[in-house]
């Protein structure tokens, strides 16, 4: 009996060789993949190149990771030993002797500018359902929410 159970994949728009990358993701989509998810993403302009790499080669939905930042010590450190998260200085300057609410903030900066052009996000908890909420609260602020479940 089929289900409609759905194939994710995982891609890295921060990859060195975006071509690689990209040219991987289309492997995973040839063997069966029906979306791909990311690393969180910190970087508005990484996500455009990422998607002008895609453009035209690989049709399924993209879920940009989301992973509001709650210090400074905690950027610098995903951004020193996390495979796959590039975070920018001015994100790391931003941060430097702020806190989570700075976080939020760069995260609004960062959905209203991909929010648009993505198929969605995944957020990532890092067990704190409060920021998931907030992150939530910002999707719905910026009308960026389906009032309908689009299908993979």
């Amino acid at each position: 009996q089929g289900t409609d159970f759905a194939i994710g994949c995982a891609c890295n728009p921060a990859a060195a060789d975006l071509e690689a990358e990209v040219s991987r993701l289309e492997e995973k989509v040839e063997a069966g993949a029906h979306f791909a998810q990311t690393q969180p993403v910190y970087d508005p302009r990484q996500v455009e190149r990422f998607q002008a790499k895609l453009a035209g080669r690989v049709k399924i939905p993209i879920l940009y990771g989301i992973l509001p930042l709650k210090s400074y010590e905690f950027a610098d450190r995903l951004n020193r030993t996390v495979p796959g998260i590039v975070i920018p200085d001015r994100v790391l300057d931003r941060m430097r002797g702020r806190d989570e609410e700075e976080g939020l903030r760069l995260t609004a900066e960062l959905l209203r500018e991909i929010g648009p052009g993505v198929h969605g996000v995944h957020l990532f908890p890092m067990n704190s359902a409060r920021r998931v909420v907030a992150v939530l609260d910002l999707i719905d602020e910026l009308g960026l929410r389906q009032s309908v479940r689009v299908g993979v």
